[in-house]
């Protein structure tokens, strides 16, 4: 892989946040270009980001006519990129010092997705980074909490891995998280890109699984880190948290043949049920 880097940032109602992750950008010597695709935003933030553009030569600012969603964004961004290691950065992600130097090993293999260390604004790992197969069993077990989260030859396994002790080398996973992690330009198109099927959520799982059936290996890098505020967006929770469900059902549908289809019908309404009354459940906890 290249040690060059395009970083391609979404952004759909972020506030002064983006700002934070475009200076961590800037701050980074493998940097060789930002994409930010503008999903839309409030003309504060959407003139500050152009004067950003006018400053910095690095930076391009695309446009898109309405929201079109996480992925379709991202392809949009990348469509014209062939060289150089595409970097995907959450728009309230900020880099740590010399993440991308540190974020693809020497002669590391080009079809690979490297997913970094993404960390909570206290210094912990953020859920999410590192993650095992999803499947409808180890979906039900992550929502309910139900995982026992020892060590890997555990009988259940949560999805996520964010409780397991953290690596202190580069490791294989099945999945990493799409608010932190990079891929060959060539590789992203020879997959086709993001699933823009999927609007928000899960479309990350899904090319991670397109590059393991296509020879391709994920993997986790605790060495390179981004500090992931999370939820900054203005777009509403219960708007967030319907697209979750969907990609979710969309990524168990695609995947899913024959009889075990009856599984994902069956489990089409529990998941819905879990989605949203954690989501009724943090209204009257927080207000």
């Amino acid at each position: 892989m290249s040690t060059q880097f395009t970083i391609i940032i979404v952004s759909y109602l972020n506030g002064e946040e983006i700002f934070e992750t475009i200076k961590s950008v800037l701050a980074q010597n493998e940097a060789k270009r930002i994409i930010i695709v503008n999903n839309g935003n409030s003309q504060g933030i959407y003139s500050k980001l152009a004067e950003y553009e006018s400053q910095y030569p690095k930076i391009k600012i695309i446009n898109s006519s309405e929201n079109i969603g996480f992925g379709r964004a991202c392809n949009l961004g990348a469509s014209d990129i062939f060289d150089d290691n595409l970097l995907f950065l959450n728009p309230d992600a900020v880099l740590e010092k010399d993440a991308l130097k540190k974020l693809v090993p020497n002669d590391f293999p080009q079809k690979a997705i490297i997913g970094g260390h993404i960390k909570n604004q206290d210094g912990s790992e953020q859920k999410g980074a590192r993650r095992g197969e999803l499947t409808i069993l180890s979906a039900i077990i992550s929502f309910l909490g139900l995982g026992k989260i020892s060590n890997e030859s555990s009988v259940f396994h949560d999805f996520n891995w964010h409780r397991m002790p953290l690596p202190d080398e580069i490791i294989e996973v099945k999945n990493i998280s799409g608010a932190f992690f990079t891929i060959d330009a060539k590789e992203f198109h020879i997959l086709g890109g993001f699933d823009e099927k999927y609007f928000l959520h899960v479309e990350d799982i899904d090319l991670c699984k397109r590059m393991r059936e296509n020879g391709g290996k994920v993997f986790f890098n605790p060495n390179s880190s981004a500090i992931h505020i999370g939820g900054t967006s203005g777009a509403p929770k219960s708007f967030v948290e319907w697209h979750k469900y969907k990609g979710f059902m969309r990524y168990f549908w695609k995947n899913y043949k024959g009889f075990d289809k009856i599984l994902v019908m069956i489990f089409a309404l529990p998941l819905l049920i879990a989605i949203f009354s954690r989501l009724l459940l943090s209204k009257l906890r927080y207000g």
